[in-house]
């Protein structure tokens, strides 16, 4: 159909993007994802985390980001406390809290927390149940738990090793059958493949005043 005038100013308000939390987690990394002003601070508590990697292990729907193209003179933060290589070009209006969960997480990073305590997120999971608790000294102790999902999630090592050496670990502690051996590998892997997960987003035009943003 034939757009007016008026369409065509509101088309280009926006696009529709997509990016797998591996693209995200490495522009933050870098630096070109990054907050406004306006963005409240880091609050999200352990459990909240907890519940986001659970939402996206099991393939649940876990929200859109809405980003806004940042104008060169614009005022930005960085996610995270370590030095990024460039300024924000993109800002995070909607999906702070998942977006610097997932950056915790993925990269073992500390976060601050209401602007005023650096800490790190451990996350733990279980591969013979499928569950993720928040990592206490009980689950450091059982090597039935990952307990720091970063360890899988960071791509230090590559998923082949991390499973095998997982589950002899598994084995030296406790019998372990071949249907247990099985599934512990299946939902490691399946841990593993977590930064392929897709996110949709919004992308607001960098001329957007910030009074219509908010």
């Amino acid at each position: 159909p034939h757009l007016t005038r008026t369409d065509e100013r509101v088309a280009t308000k926006f696009t529709n993007i997509s990016f797998p939390i591996s693209t995200l987690i490495g522009q933050i990394e870098t630096g070109q994802i990054g907050l406004p002003e306006l963005q409240r601070p880091f609050v999200w508590d352990r459990s909240q985390v907890r519940d986001l990697l659970d939402s996206l292990y099991r393939g649940y729907p876990a929200g859109f980001f809405l980003f806004w193209q940042a104008a060169p003179d614009q005022e930005t933060n960085s996610i995270g406390l370590d030095t990024k290589q460039s300024a924000p070009t993109l800002l995070v209006v909607d999906g702070q809290q998942r977006l610097t969960s997932l950056y915790a997480v993925f990269k073992g990073m500390p976060v601050l927390i209401d602007k005023m305590t650096p800490s790190k997120i451990r996350i733990a999971f279980n591969p013979l149940r499928e569950r993720f608790e928040v990592t206490n000294t009980a689950i450091e102790r059982d090597p039935e738990w990952v307990a720091d999902v970063s360890s899988v999630l960071s791509g230090a090592r590559s998923s082949y090793s991390f499973i095998n050496h997982f589950v002899d670990a598994l084995k030296a502690d406790r019998e372990v059958t071949l249907e247990m051996a099985d599934t512990v590998a299946e939902n490691l892997q399946r841990l593993a493949n977590l930064p392929n997960y897709i996110f949709s987003a919004i992308q607001l035009s960098h001329d957007l005043p910030v009074e219509e943003v908010s």
